[in-house]
């Protein structure tokens, strides 16, 4: 597979049109209403952070597949989760900026923060913990 600027542009096209209509389609509740965010209120601009969010998904994660065809196999199979974090993190900023009134710089470490506090940090459960026996329980 060859990847070049033109393929990488259909790519993030492609991929800010599908992040649009997603966005289109929470900001109007259809089919189903997104769960509740707290006091967020979805709002217009929901839709471009929503394309600018599927696109820098889809071109970082072409961009990692071409820079491993150079790689190791198992150095490959090694990026997989780091290469996810990285652009799910990049990606989620335009959101974080859409959906919550705060400034670049807290954006950007807000979404570093909650990775790390969700994902890595352990912490006892408590009984009122919506983690712990409640709504988010498998």
């Amino acid at each position: 597979m060859r990847v070049n600027i033109r393929s990488l542009a259909w790519i993030g096209l492609l991929a800010a049109l599908g992040g649009g209509i997603n966005a289109a389609l929470c900001l109007s509740g259809w089919p189903v209403p997104p769960e509740d965010i707290g006091d967020t209120v979805f709002r217009w601009h929901l839709i471009p952070a929503g394309a600018i969010h599927g696109a820098l998904l889809a071109v970082l994660a072409m961009l990692s597949v071409a820079i491993a065809k150079k790689i190791p196999t198992f150095v490959q199979w090694m990026m997989v989760p780091i290469v996810g974090l990285l652009a799910g993190w990049v990606a989620f900023i335009p959101l974080n900026l859409s959906l919550v009134d705060q400034n670049r710089n807290i954006s950007v470490l807000w979404s570093i923060l909650k990775i790390a506090r969700t994902e890595f940090a352990p912490r006892p459960a408590s009984r009122d913990s919506e983690w712990a026996g409640g709504q988010n329980e498998f």
